[in-house]
């Protein structure tokens, strides 16, 4: 967007600023952001403290493109943002922000330059970004623009307040285009609409009105061809309402438009042209659309058929007629061709050897113009790894055995099979070797610990604090908490959920990409989404104790039997059946509605417990029964 407003950055040295004409409009208001760093939220930045110590919003590890919006609640003129920096530390960090105004309808229509970029005011307490022109809009968001991902400092988003001040004066320049700044798909005969400047007074129900000094309106519009983006003169419209509009107009189909609305008014006798900011749309294409939710992954038992499908339309004809469809399997020597001409794709009973990203070229018959879907993976459930720890630290399935880290006891009775592994607070078992990242696993082990006095006993971490680690640990209130390093944010069942010591609990952890569920003896526990859903890393990894780069702390004080990891996310009843496999005791996974003596079965001895209570009554008075 071509920036036409200036900017002023004020370095803020004190608290409480106050400009009599402006009334801050965000305090209270509901946040939002691109993600959360462990026990902050995004309204912390709209609770009118602007010098508070930790927590404050703060975005998640990882997200290297951080975001925190707020929404104001209504349309408001935007005149001044002034954001704060934190008091406790990396002041560094308030560097390269953006300030984006969007519409009601969250469409962009403003955006700044940057506020301290390079951190030319030098890590300032605060920063005022001031509108020559105030925009109207109701969510105002806030974007750091990363310069490094190499350390926090040159990624991390943090804000102590966030303060959005609206002003009661004339809104001088046009806002609000229909079609909305980089909208796509616009029909060949289109009207072009916009608010023209008007006056506004925050205090009132509807606080827009016309705007009494504008004389007229110039609309500018380009070719359409992108080899050509200069605006030429398209009409005059004489003023009158707030809401202006023109046409319909043809425009060309695949043609890239950019358009501007410029303000006369009337400036003590003399005309004044206030030039509006350059907007952009594009029309209908002619390639294929592509829905972008298809095709979808699959995961998929053995023996089992996975089916693709994508979803297209062609734009000629407004329906799938007339399209044609090229599945291909991604390979690193090649892509390979598979299926036929059909929007689906159906693998019969694929064998693992088919595992891996599947997506589909469609093209348009008529013109040849092709689009490409995105990517789907191919899963086929099994267990990849498995580690019994019967007299060894054998990985029985995939070779990825375990070396001992100090002296693991590998003789003590376990609860599976024979024997499990004793670890003390200087043991634990190192796996190395290729890196796994998974979208979705479930890991499952079996765990007796000897108490947890101490915070932190770690079951299974992956070196380090590199982006997409997994890390598992149990806590000393007798939780137990997991987290992937840059996911926004860990997961933490609640307490006293591993309450005995030396007492044998099966403990799972299972994953789809963002949804972690937790679960101890068969049964769910807790339920996290991550803020910003990545990959994890599972091995090379430490089972026992935290690793950071072969430093090893964080040790578990106890015994682990009978760990293994799948390529899929089990379900309640997969790992309720693995709990039995080992107890022989039922799990009750979801108890029937009329279930009164709590036996996870409604039979007639739950009827005899209601029939024997069926006319009882306790209503006072007495005679209340009658």
């Amino acid at each position: 967007m071509k920036k036409n407003i200036s900017i002023v950055l004020i370095i803020l040295c004190m608290s409480g600023l106050a400009v009599a004409e402006l009334i801050n409009v965000s305090v209270g208001k509901q946040a939002t952001a691109s993600s959360l760093w462990g026990g902050t939220n995004a309204n912390m930045a709209t609770d009118g403290v602007t010098q508070a110590g930790w927590p404050i919003y703060h975005s998640g590890d990882g997200d290297y493109d951080p975001w925190w919006m707020v929404n104001l609640g209504r349309t408001e003129l935007i005149k001044q943002v002034t954001i704060w920096n934190r008091v406790d530390c990396c002041q560094i960090r308030m560097r390269d922000i953006q300030v984006e105004v969007l519409d009601q309808n969250q469409h962009l229509v403003y955006v700044s330059e940057l506020i301290n970029p390079g951190n030319i005011l030098s890590s300032p307490a605060s920063a005022t970004l001031t509108l020559e022109n105030s925009v109207p809009g109701q969510y105002v968001r806030l974007r750091r623009i990363p310069f490094s991902t190499a350390g926090h400092d040159g990624f991390i988003l943090c804000l102590n307040e966030a303060e959005i001040f609206a002003d009661g004066e004339a809104s001088s320049i046009a806002s609000g285009p229909s079609p909305y700044h980089h909208e796509t798909n616009i029909p060949l005969d289109v009207t072009l609409s916009w608010n023209a400047s008007f006056l506004a007074d925050p205090n009132k129900t509807e606080p827009i009105y016309p705007n009494p000094d504008v004389l007229r309106h110039e609309l500018y519009l380009s070719s359409g061809s992108l080899s050509d983006p200069n605006l030429l003169h398209e009409v005059t419209i004489d003023a009158g309402d707030v809401r202006v509009s023109y046409g319909p107009i043809t425009i060309i189909r695949d043609g890239v438009y950019f358009w501007r609305v410029d303000e006369v008014v009337d400036d003590n006798g003399h005309e004044r042209v206030i030039t509006g900011p350059v907007w952009q749309f594009s029309a209908v294409t002619s390639y294929p659309s592509i829905d972008p939710a298809t095709p979808s992954e699959q995961i998929i038992s053995p023996g089992t058929n996975a089916v693709f499908a994508v979803s297209a339309i062609n734009p000629l004809t407004g329906d799938d007629t007339g399209l044609s469809f090229a599945w291909f399997k991604e390979d690193a020597a090649g892509d390979i061709p598979v299926g036929d001409n059909s929007g689906t794709l159906t693998l019969v009973a694929p064998e693992i050897s088919a595992e891996g990203f599947y997506y589909c070229v469609v093209t348009i018959d008529s013109n040849g113009n092709s689009a490409t879907s995105k990517t789907a993976n191919l899963t086929i459930k099994r267990l990849i790894h498995h580690w019994p720890f019967e007299g060894d630290m054998e990985d029985i399935i995939n070779g990825r055995d375990g070396v001992a880290v100090g002296d693991p006891d590998l003789t003590v009775p376990g609860i599976s099979g024979n024997y499990a592994v004793d670890l003390d607070s200087n043991d634990a078992i190192h796996i190395d070797g290729a890196a796994e990242l998974m979208d979705s696993y479930s890991i499952s082990a079996w765990i007796r610990h000897r108490g947890l006095p101490n915070d932190f006993q770690s079951l299974l971490h992956q070196d380090g604090w590199t982006t997409n680690s997994l890390h598992w640990h149990l806590r000393s209130d007798k939780s137990f908490s997991w987290g992937v390093n840059g996911a926004g944010g860990d997961g933490r069942t609640a307490a006293n959920v591993i309450p005995l010591a030396d007492h044998w609990y099966h403990m799972v952890l299972s994953y789809r990409f963002g949804l972690a569920r937790a679960y101890v003896d068969g049964l769910l526990v807790a339920e996290v989404v991550a803020a910003t859903p990545i990959k994890s890393r599972l091995l090379p990894s430490t089972l026992g104790a935290w690793n950071n780069g072969g430093t090893y702390d964080r040790f578990l004080n106890g015994m682990m039997d009978d760990v293994r990891i799948y390529n899929y996310p089990l379900d309640d009843i997969d790992i309720a059946l693995l709990n039995y496999e080992v107890t022989g005791i039922p799990v009750c996974v979801t108890r029937p509605e009329f279930d009164l003596n709590r036996d996870c079965r409604a039979t007639l001895e739950d009827f005899a417990i209601l029939a024997a209570n069926w006319m009882e009554c306790n209503r006072v008075p007495l005679s209340a029964c009658d």
